[in-house]
């Protein structure tokens, strides 16, 4: 198995970063499949399920299905 970091974080779907950083933030490993059965994690923090929604979908733009998510902290 091998880590890869997919994307960049980025702010562009909140208004302001004080309404971002009074969430709590999770960090969560995601471990996913790749199209010749590679598997890879990728761990990444995340403070609103739209954070969450967004990492999904850069996960799947990569050409990588999600087998699991688990929650680090």
């Amino acid at each position: 198995m091998r880590k890869i970091s997919l994307g960049q974080e980025q702010d562009v779907h909140h208004d302001s970063w004080v309404e971002r950083s009074s969430q709590p933030v999770r960090v969560l490993r995601i471990i996913a499949i790749g199209r010749e059965g590679e598997r890879v994690e990728a761990d990444r923090q995340i403070c609103s399920q739209n954070d969450l929604a967004l990492f999904m979908l850069d996960v799947r733009s990569c050409g990588y299905r999600v087998q699991s998510i688990r929650r680090l902290s």
